[in-house]
């Protein structure tokens, strides 16, 4: 059996954790929409968003997680895929904001923790533990 290194667990719980949000939002729109609180159209779809979106990426974080702590290949790939979007919406956000200090430091963060995601999961001792096993 293989031995999962100490980075892919703190990935994966952080991948779990992240789950929490937008999961806790989806539930939130649901409810709301179902006790009648979201009555203008305008609020309704907004609710409708939350509910479908945050429920899709709460489900794509929590297999992802859980696909990094069972070492399954396709979760590296959406390990590194979530860096690239994200990465990809944040320098869409730092480009179209107007708050350019706050912006900026946000930028820098979140690419240099997306920065580091990637290059940890290309590297090639990491990239072997999730290699598939012979049949």
């Amino acid at each position: 059996m293989k031995q999962r290194p100490i980075g892919v667990i703190v990935y994966a719980v952080l991948f779990l954790i992240g789950a929490a949000t937008p999961l806790y939002l989806s539930i939130m729109a649901g409810l709301q929409m179902l006790q009648g609180q979201l009555s203008a159209p305008e609020d309704l779809a907004f609710g409708v968003t939350y509910l479908v979106m945050g429920g899709v990426f709460g489900l794509y974080l929590i297999c992802t997680g859980i696909g990094l702590l069972l070492l399954k290949r396709w979760s590296r790939w959406l390990a590194l895929l979530s860096a690239l979007i994200s990465s990809a919406f944040i320098i869409y956000v730092g480009v179209t904001s107007s708050d350019t200090l706050n912006t900026i430091r946000n930028l820098l963060v979140i690419l240099g923790w997306n920065g580091v995601m990637i290059w940890y999961f290309l590297r090639p001792s990491v990239k072997a533990q999730f290699v598939s096993r012979e049949r």
